[in-house]
């Protein structure tokens, strides 16, 4: 018998994909299966009746749909959801919005369970059900367009003040959330770095830009640096800033340099030590780990306003808890309160 192990309720169509997440699972010493459901309304009976630490849930599943069982999931008791289904492009802004709607992160079920070269595969499933286990699922949906806030300037307006957004785990709701909060006439142009699968990252930039005041774009490589426009950095690329010719430009790079992770938060901050801007905003959003934390220290010694996401209302809290630890934080604020602060900040025009 495991003492205080994390209870997982996997969740899968499949009698083979249940057979082995569980054999998975039961392998290591801090976790354990505490049930098992074969379809949505299984699932969403037996959270209720088992009450389990996380969630590993499908996406495609007969009877009820893993999107249709994670909104009531979270409607009647909130818990840990990670997704583990195959993904594609067919089938990412389905997973991108489960993200969305609560889940605290997705992880691609392997092609061909129990073979060769799963080590990284098996790796991630495990380290995503350990850091759900602490996570705060939230049930707030990313907002709708804001039909009131003015719309943004059309043509090219370089600019020199910039509001750089870094998250990871949850992040996808957040960074919703705070784009929302925004005017489309916001004097400054926001950069983003989401850590999310490849995949996910063009449905991601493309369900923003339809939900918020503010274009949402995939920039290419040497294109100005605007106001009034959000830049989500691409797939396999860092995204930074480089002054070229007295203009503020917008480069991408596929070299890790030394990065774990890439895009890198941290790789987007360094960037703006060494560009002259007029004003810089970076903001830490909910998200494992501490990418960005040190160069936020770096920024804010530089006069940069930082701010980062309170703990009640991260999914998780680690990235923003690491740079308010370092004392690289000038406010730390609720999610609903951070797009205000960043208007009292750069301003609109």
């Amino acid at each position: 018998m495991k003492g205080e192990a994390i209870r997982v309720l996997v969740v899968d169509d499949s009698a083979v994909t249940r057979r082995w997440l569980s054999d998975l699972i039961e392998g290591e010493d801090d976790l354990t299966v505490c049930g098992q459901a074969h379809h949505g309304v299984d699932a969403i009976e037996k959270v209720e009746l088992l009450a389990p630490d996380v969630v590993t849930l499908d996406l495609d599943m007969p009877v009820l749909d893993g999107l249709s069982a994670l909104e009531k999931i979270m409607d009647r008791r909130p818990t840990p959801v990670i997704i583990f289904s195959v993904y594609s492009t067919e089938n990412a802004p389905q997973a991108l919005e489960a993200l969305e709607r609560g889940a605290v992160d997705c992880v691609a079920k392997p092609s061909v369970l129990g073979g060769p070269g799963l080590e990284c595969e098996t790796k991630a499933i495990l380290d995503g059900i350990r850091t759900a286990s602490g996570a705060h699922p939230r049930t707030s949906s990313t907002p709708s367009r804001r039909q009131d806030l003015p719309v943004s300037f059309s043509g090219s307006r370089g600019t020199r003040k910039v509001v750089a957004i870094g998250a990871s785990t949850g992040g996808p709701q957040a960074v919703g959330s705070v784009l929302g909060g925004l005017p489309g006439n916001l004097d400054a142009a926001v950069l983003i770095v989401q850590h999310l699968p490849d995949v996910f990252v063009d449905p991601f930039a493309r369900r923003l830009d339809s939900l918020v005041s503010l274009p949402v774009s995939i920039p290419s490589d040497g294109d100005l640096l605007e106001s009034a426009r959000v830049y989500v950095a691409p797939m396999g690329h860092h995204l930074f800033l480089r002054s070229i010719e007295g203009r503020v430009r917008l480069r991408l790079d596929s070299n890790l340099r030394g990065r774990v992770l890439q895009p890198s938060v941290g790789e987007l901050f360094s960037s703006l030590l060494e560009v002259d801007l007029e004003q810089v905003v970076s903001v830490l959003l909910t998200g494992m780990g501490d990418d960005g934390a040190a160069e936020m220290l770096q920024l804010k010694s530089r006069g940069a306003c930082t701010l980062v996401q309170d703990e009640s209302s991260c999914v998780v809290y680690g990235m923003p808890r690491v740079a308010e630890e370092l004392g690289a934080v000038d406010h730390v604020m609720n999610l609903s309160d951070l797009a205000k602060k960043i208007v009292e900040k750069v301003g609109v025009s």
